[in-house]
């Protein structure tokens, strides 16, 4: 009766689902964050605010990758992307196979990741 009540609607058809994020080897602790900033409406304001320009290759700016996956994120189930992939932006760090498939310190993640964006920042 419960679930009655709630309404029938599908988690792929409710406007506050979430895509989630696929691993590639180690990479669940860079997703969690991923994910938990991605929740925080000020700071996805504040990536989505950045200039960045779609000219851009893809893989090769930090901010313009954060935009992509923010938004897909949050609008891929919409769209039927009930999952999104992280490559571009691990490839915007200059990742290769052996960074993506060793497991990481999340906190140490988040210090490049704030450094990388301070950086743009600047330049």
């Amino acid at each position: 009766a419960a679930v009655a009540a709630a309404g029938s609607s599908t988690p792929s058809a409710r406007a506050d689902v979430q895509a989630g994020l696929r691993n590639q080897g180690n990479t669940c602790y860079m997703n969690s964050l991923l994910q938990s900033l991605q929740a925080l409406p000020g700071l996805r304001r504040t990536i989505y605010s950045r200039r960045t320009s779609a000219e851009q290759a893809p893989g090769t700016s930090i901010p313009l990758e954060m935009q992509r996956l923010f938004y897909m994120m949050q609008h891929g189930p919409r769209h039927g992307l009930p999952v999104v992939g992280t490559e571009l932006l691990t490839n915007s760090f200059g990742w290769g196979w052996r960074e993506v498939n060793e497991q990481q310190d999340v906190q140490e993640f988040w210090h490049m990741l704030y450094e990388a964006l301070q950086s743009t920042d600047d330049g």
